[in-house]
C-alpha cells in the first residue's frame, strides 16, 4: 500500500493525521495546476482551498483505479476552470496569462548574463502562452514540466486519450508560430 492509499485509510478512519499528511504532500501540485488554469496567485490560492474541501468531503468516492494524484488534479483542474469561467463572467477578463516569477538565489543563475538571458526566454514562452486558451497552457504543461503520459492527462481532464493529442499538436504548432514571430519582431529591432 502506498502512502496515499494508507492516508486515506487513516481519513476514513477518523485520524486526522492522515489529512495533514496528504495535504502536505500534494498542495503544491495542486496550487500549481490552479496557477496554471487561472494565472493569479491569490485565486489560485482560493482554488486549491477548494480542491481539498472538494476532494476530501468526497474521498469515500475515490475507488483506487487510478492514482490518488491524478484523481487529485483531476478535480483541481475542473475547479480551476469552473472559477476561471465564473471570473471572466463576474469580471469580464480576458484571458489570463502564465507567469511564474524566476528564483534570483537559484545556484541555476551563476551570473547576470545568464539571468536575463533566461528571463527574455521566459518573457517569450509567457507571450505564446498567452494567447491559448487554459486548456491549451494545461495540457502543454502536464506534457512538458510534469512530464505525465497522454493517459494520465486524459485522466486528469476527463477527456479522450486522441483528444490530448491533438489538443497537444495544435497547441505546439500554436506556440511554435507565436516563437516564431516574436523572435522575428525582436531580431527586427535590433537591426
Amino acid at each position: 500500500m502506498d502512502q496515499d492509499q494508507a492516508d486515506i485509510q487513516k481519513i476514513l478512519a477518523g485520524d486526522a493525521r492522515g489529512y495533514r499528511s496528504l495535504l502536505q504532500r500534494h498542495r503544491s501540485r495542486v496550487f500549481t495546476v490552479a496557477k496554471k488554469v487561472v494565472g493569479d496567485q491569490q485565486l489560485a490560492e482560493e482554488v486549491a482551498q477548494d480542491v481539498f474541501i472538494k476532494a476530501f468531503k468526497s474521498l469515500e468516492e475515490f475507488r483506487g483505479e487510478a492514482r490518488f494524484s491524478t484523481w487529485l488534479y483531476r478535480i483541481a483542474w475542473t475547479t480551476a476552470i469552473s472559477t476561471l469561467r465564473r471570473e471572466k463572467r463576474h469580471r469580464g477578463h480576458e484571458d489570463v496569462t502564465l507567469r511564474e516569477d524566476l528564483d534570483d538565489d537559484s545556484p541555476a543563475f551563476p551570473d547576470g548574463f545568464k539571468r536575463v538571458a533566461l528571463a527574455e526566454q521566459k518573457e517569450l514562452i509567457d507571450r505564446a502562452l498567452q494567447g491559448m486558451k487554459p486548456e491549451e497552457r494545461f495540457v502543454l504543461t502536464l506534457f512538458y514540466l510534469e512530464e505525465r503520459s497522454l493517459n494520465e492527462i486524459a485522466d486528469i481532464t476527463g477527456e479522450e486519450v486522441g483528444t490530448i493529442k491533438v489538443r497537444l499538436f495544435r497547441s505546439r504548432q500554436r506556440m511554435a508560430t507565436r516563437l516564431q514571430l516574436d523572435l522575428q519582431n525582436e531580431w527586427a529591432t535590433w537591426r
